[in-house]
């Protein structure tokens, strides 16, 4: 190397040291801002009628939700949408064959480019409606980007030569390169005549990078590993550079910080072996990159630094190809390896109207993809609502709901959830703290009768003015109203208030922060508290709930009884429905309507009769409470053991559970078993890891098909083990619930405990 480009090339090298400084330590302290939302993203389906060959590109306008091409494999048609994918139309190539790539320019909006096998390139100004050719050259082609310079494009090929053009692909030129076999290519959104491209084959320094708008090439820095490079990114103003690979065995992304001189594995959050086959940078959302993978669709807030699983309720697929629009909607589309494309875009919102005001006064929401009121909500700092007067795609006029605290306002749609905006609550009600318990019974009957306690706990420094409020099927009924001194417990006999009542659900309202529980006994005329069960409350209704554990089996020892228990606490009545999910599938259960206040009691048996594994999904068009309690009798002995637990409100792909023993002793032995819910509408592969004293112990794997339900015994891996924890991974959300039993010598399920797991 000469001495005067020596000088330029370290010139070059702390210029761009010196501007990525300034990038990566925003990246650092960046808030990633709408990353809870998408961790919960909702996906539509937005394919293309009668494809079945691979999305290996795909591209959607910057700023826009609308404008989308696609490219599908040996297809050769370009199938472009102008309405968000709701409908495709086919453009086919000049030359009657596939195409290969796509690319939008960084500089002019809307403006796309294509290339297919006969190296074709064409060109649109409307972001997929409509295309003409602008060139030809001669080799064969792989994929192609645009720079910052609206006139340049650079193209990679299986020679050992590149092409570049320098007026937007009226024309091309050759040039000699390194790249013996080039695929992946990316231009630099900010800085002219700066490329970057990988050879096709696995090195340890894959990338290569152009200054000149692709006339001349030198090899990057080296990799930790020596890996195939599927795609590369890079960063705006200044920002790093991503580069994705389908390795196995190695990190599945690379990242760097100074323009390819020196790489880092950058793979945070990726599963051990994940392959990444497309990564995806909006110019709108500078610190926001998306990565299309064999296991689902990967994001990072921090310019790549870590990554998040955003599949959401995606199906279980391998990903080839992502884009995002970035901007305030931030869509982004997927395509698949079987010919299917889905959208994720979230409410976005631009203004309240006014921005302070008191319980049940109306305010007026701005802004776009707001959708419609089906399946919707608004919230008020943590407080929701679907008391709307109207409800469009750009604006929602809404009641401010009681309760409702100063802080963010956002809309929730089945696309997700929407930025938040501020609103100032100007004469406060009361802050009231709320506690439900949908199970309760005081009913008495020649085989016995319940006793019902609802406990609270103050914890707090401050004393508490409590009201309980009991619901039955009729009209609400006013409880006790104690005074808890700071850190104290009181324990409320619900049959001092309702006597010989058999449904009954309680709700516990505090000026203070406190806790609430319910005991129950069960009496019979020759034995005192025969059985019981307990349960904490919940401080919030839903209009989901999910029951994993459920039996009405019924054999030789005895037969097991499930009730659902189901409180309406709103002051609207609910409509509601029962799912049930066995392992043969889902069965619809009864419906029922909750007048406001109001609980009502379910026998599982009576739809399902002698069925060993069920499952509950309750929904509602109103907030409600669900729980549900099992008992089990004997031939000689009604309700010998019992067991109750409140339902999870959302299913999770990960549920951790403390509790477990398979152990044996003189005095009898323990029964542990995991119940494992599919609530959705793919196969689930659920894998189950036992925890003891000792270390890990590698339990079962299950394939769940959508709404089925499974039962897992712990003593089938680890037999007469005294302490076992679960830990159950799926790659779709589920449920897992855990129930134990007590055996004596004597006595089968002498007794028995149950409860729910917890996600994190």
């Amino acid at each position: 190397m000469e001495p005067d480009q020596m000088k330029s090339t370290g010139h070059r090298a702390v210029t761009v040291l010196m501007a990525l400084a300034i990038l990566v330590a925003a990246c650092a302290t960046v808030t990633p801002v709408g990353q809870a939302a998408y961790e919960q993203a909702h996906w539509v389906e937005r394919s293309i009628p009668g494809v079945a060959g691979g999305i290996i590109d795909i591209q959607v306008q910057a700023g826009t939700t609308e404008r989308v091409t696609a490219v599908v494999s040996v297809s050769n048609n370009l199938y472009s949408s102008q309405n968000g994918g709701t409908t495709w139309t086919p453009t086919p190539s000049t030359s009657g064959t596939p195409f290969l790539a796509l690319a939008e320019s960084k500089s002019i909006p809307g403006e796309f480019f294509a290339l297919d096998s006969n190296v074709d390139t064409y060109r649109s100004s409307n972001g997929g409606g409509s295309w003409s050719l602008t060139s030809t050259f001669a080799s064969p082609g792989f994929s192609f980007d645009t720079g910052s310079d609206p006139d340049s494009l650079v193209a990679t090929t299986s020679l050992a030569a590149t092409w570049y053009s320098n007026d937007r692909a009226s024309s091309w030129i050759s040039v000699a390169s390194p790249l013996v076999n080039s695929e992946a290519v990316a231009g630099d959104p900010d800085t002219a005549d700066v490329f970057y491209a990988a050879e096709q084959a696995p090195l340890t320094a894959p990338v290569f990078r152009s200054d000149d708008g692709g006339q001349n090439w030198v090899v990057c820095g080296v990799f930790p590993n020596a890996v195939h490079v599927t795609s590369i990114s890079v960063f705006p103003y200044g920002g790093p550079v991503l580069a994705a690979t389908d390795t196995l065995a190695v990190d599945a992304l690379y990242r760097s910080n100074d323009g390819g001189l020196s790489w880092t594995a950058s793979a945070t959050g990726f599963p051990p072996g994940t392959r990444v086959f497309s990564l995806a940078v909006s110019g709108l959302s500078p610190y926001i990159a998306y990565a299309a993978t064999d296991s689902g669709i990967f994001a990072s807030y921090d310019c790549g630094t870590s990554w998040s699983d955003i599949s959401g309720d995606l199906p279980s697929k391998t990903y080839r190809s992502v884009s995002a629009s970035g901007g305030q909607l931030g869509a982004v589309f997927v395509g698949t390896d079987d010919g299917k494309i889905y959208r994720s875009i979230s409410p976005f919102l631009t203004g309240i109207d006014p921005d302070s005001g008191s319980t049940g006064d109306l305010v007026t929401l701005s802004g776009v993809n707001l959708g419609s009121r089906a399946g919707s909500h608004v919230s008020f700092a943590g407080i929701d609502t679907t008391d709307c007067a109207s409800w469009s795609d750009d604006r929602i006029e809404v009641y401010v709901p009681e309760g409702a605290q100063s802080g963010g306002v956002t809309v929730t749609t089945p696309e997700g959830r929407s930025n938040a905006v501020d609103f100032t609550i100007t004469s406060p009600e009361p802050t009231l703290y709320n506690w439900y318990l949908a199970e309760d019974s005081t009913g008495i009957s020649e085989e016995g009768n319940f006793e019902t306690w609802v406990l609270v706990q103050n914890p707090g420094d401050q004393s508490a003015d409590v009201e309980i409020t009991y619901m039955t099927g009729e009209e609400p009924v006013d409880g006790p109203v104690p005074e808890l001194d700071p850190n104290t417990r009181q324990s409320v006999n619900v049959a001092d208030t309702l006597d010989n009542v058999w449904s009954v659900s309680t709700k516990v309202t505090s000026n203070q922060p406190v806790i609430a529980e319910r005991s129950m006994y069960w009496n019979t005329p020759e034995v005192y508290r025969q059985a019981a069960h307990d349960s904490i409350g919940v401080s919030a209704a839903a209009k989901t709930w999910f029951l994993a554990e459920g039996c009405t089996g019924i054999s030789e020892e005895g037969n097991f009884e499930t009730w659902v228990l189901v409180q309406n606490p709103g002051g609207s009545t609910a409509d509601v429905t029962l799912t049930y999910m066995t392992p043969s599938g889902a069965i619809e259960g009864p419906s029922l309507e909750l007048d406001p206040n109001t609980r009502q009691s379910v026998n599982v048996a009576d739809t399902l009769d002698n069925v060993w594994s069920v499952s509950t999904k309750v929904t509602s068009n109103q907030p409600v409470i669900a729980e549900r309690s099992m008992y089990w009798n004997t031939p000689g002995v009604y309700r010998q053991a019992a067991h109750d637990s409140i339902g999870v409100a959302a299913a999770a792909k990960t549920w951790f559970l403390a509790e477990g023993c398979t152990g044996i002793s003189e005095e009898g032995n323990f029964e542990t078993w995991v119940l494992v819910q599919n609530p959705g509408g793919s196969t689930a592969d659920v894998t189950l890891t036992y925890m003891t004293p000792s270390g890990a112990v590698e339990g079962p794997s299950l394939e769940l098909d959508p709404n089925t339900r499974q039962s897992v015994n712990v003593a089938d891996t680890l037999d007469n083990v005294w302490s076992v924890s679960t830990k159950v991974t799926s790659n779709q959300p589920v449920i897992a619930e855990r129930s134990m039993y007590w055996n004596t010598p004597g006595v089968y399920r002498q007794a028995a405990h149950d409860s729910i797991g917890v996600s994190q």
